[in-house]
């Protein structure tokens, strides 16, 4: 991986991990209060062992975190997170409707993604990231962010586009 992207793809990780501490989803999702937080990663495998490089053994809220290649529809559901790397492009307006009212918190990488119903995108440019984040999407999957992760972010109301 070339270093440019070896750098970016480590921002993105340590957002994916750090999004658990501002995203608050209904109780029910967790059996338990131990249970693990399940980020998965829909398209290429070698983003899950460059995330989990970076996030074994992080504890969130008293919570692990389990990482898990998404390679079907069906595998998605038990995630609480699901990161759509750029390469997943095809697939993501199929997963994202799939997932339109399951408490998964949707995260891309691509231009449009929060205008198809994604709930947090990565914005690239001017060598930064930045976040988008369609409230409408979130609100409909139950989640709540909190203000203080939105106060970093560009926010897209569905009424808007």
């Amino acid at each position: 991986m070339p270093a440019r992207l070896a750098r970016e793809y480590a921002v993105k990780a340590n957002y994916l991990a750090n999004f658990a501490r501002f995203v608050d989803w209904p109780e029910e999702v967790f059996p338990r209060n131990d249970s693990p937080i399940v980020i998965g990663v829909y398209g290429t495998p070698q983003f899950v062992d460059f995330l989990g490089e970076r996030v074994q053994r992080r504890m969130v809220n008293g919570r692990s975190i389990l990482l898990r290649h998404i390679r079907k529809v069906d595998d998605t559901k038990d995630c609480h997170i699901l990161f759509f790397n750029g390469r997943a492009w095809p697939h993501t307006r199929r997963v994202v409707d799939h997932l339109k009212e399951a408490p998964v918190l949707t995260v891309g990488e691509t231009p449009g993604f929060t205008q198809q119903g994604g709930i947090v995108n990565f914005v690239t440019g001017d060598d930064k990231i930045c976040l988008e984040v369609n409230q409408d999407a979130a609100k409909r999957a139950g989640l709540a962010i909190s203000p203080k992760m939105l106060a970093y972010c560009t926010l897209i109301r569905e009424d808007e586009k």
